[in-house]
């Protein structure tokens, strides 16, 4: 071969590697790009520790880097962490952005940039309140039934968050549906938080309760109507009868839990002793101290007047035949006097009468 061919076959050779050099970085050229991904941050515990919390100015980054374009296909948004570090807050609240290049991709990727480089914190007061939680009845219980206590597995609510929405909240309550109920009920209920309108209040999941319902079981009571019976023991001094008693007023209304309301028709206010009496007379009692176990007065009248009724009766006048016309006869407990056919001016009876005690308004009537 000689020289000529030698040089032309080297400048070939040349020419093509030039060519491909040329044609390679034409097809993988160091191209730019742009990626928007999430700020994260860390360190948080600093500020919860100082009862703060934060909310990022923004929180999205533009970061720009130079890479070959046959990579660009295989660099994704997880191969890029951008945060700012809470620890490093300044006194204005500013930090700064960083961003750390993840899954080996660090020399596939050169230049990189990140915009906005600086955010504002924005921080506020972690707020704790402790509320009382209220009972909302919906619908009215059966007639002469009515609602006598509720009890909660939890009375309160704590709520943990922003000033700004746990200060919102004046009012925790939950709702019962006690329409025509006549008997105990209970169950299950969600707590409703409502500002000082009325408003039902909405959390974001930076406030959290320590519980989110409360269980309930509401007692019910029965309202009845019942008459006042008296029972009058002894006997009167000699030449007095008893007649009959008055009891103002004569009914009550009484409450308490149906299965010992229902079968109460009559309550009696006790026993009265006329031993020795000789002239009718009043007593007043308080009803509330003479109320069964478990009743209660739901009349507002408390003081009860029971007035004794009783007869002279004028043995000077009287036949010997008076004994047919008045008998008064000495009875044991639980029996009553009975009293016959009288004359409306004279009255008759054995001196050695004894009346007891007598259920009703009058002896026998």
């Amino acid at each position: 071969m000689d020289k000529n061919k030698l040089i032309n076959l080297i400048l070939s050779l040349f020419a093509a590697i030039l060519a491909w050099l040329v044609l390679f970085n034409i097809s993988d050229s160091v191209v730019s790009v742009n990626r928007t991904i999430d700020i994260n941050v860390k360190n948080e515990q600093s500020l919860l520790n100082k009862k703060l919390d934060y909310s990022l100015g923004t929180t999205k980054a533009q970061i720009t880097f130079k890479a070959r374009s046959q990579d660009i296909g295989t660099i994704r948004d997880s191969d890029f962490n951008a945060y700012v570090d809470l620890e490093q807050l300044t006194s204005n609240n500013i930090a700064q952005v960083y961003v750390d290049i993840l899954n080996d991709k660090e020399n596939a990727i050169t230049d990189l940039k990140v915009e906005p480089s600086i955010i504002h914190i924005d921080t506020e007061e972690i707020q704790s309140k402790q509320i009382e939680i209220d009972v909302i009845y919906d619908g009215e219980p059966k007639n002469n039934f009515s609602i006598s206590n509720v009890t909660l597995d939890n009375s309160s609510v704590s709520l943990e968050g922003p000033a700004s929405e746990v200060g919102r909240v004046s009012t925790a309550e939950i709702n019962i549906n006690t329409a025509g109920i006549e008997s105990d009920i209970s169950g299950n209920a969600d707590i409703t938080f409502r500002d000082s309108s009325g408003n039902t209040v909405e959390f974001s999941d930076k406030t959290s309760s320590n519980i989110s319902s409360v269980s309930y079981n509401v007692e019910v009571a029965l309202e009845k109507e019942v008459e006042l019976t008296a029972t009058i023991a002894g006997t009167p001094d000699e030449g007095v009868i008893y007649t009959s008693y008055d009891i103002l007023p004569s009914k009550i209304r009484v409450i308490g839990r149906p299965d010992v309301i229902n079968p109460i028709e009559t309550l009696s206010l006790g026993v009265f002793d006329i031993t020795g009496r000789t002239e009718k007379y009043t007593e007043e009692i308080n009803i509330e101290d003479r109320l069964p176990d478990g009743v209660m007065l739901a009349s507002t009248q408390a003081r009860i007047t029971v007035e004794i009724n009783l007869a002279k009766i004028d043995l000077s006048t009287a036949s010997p035949s008076g004994s047919d016309n008045v008998v008064i006869e000495p009875v044991n407990e639980g029996d009553t006097t009975s009293i016959g056919p009288v004359d409306e001016t004279e009255v008759e009876t054995e001196t050695d009468a004894n009346v007891e005690e007598s259920t009703e308004h009058g002896p026998g009537v």
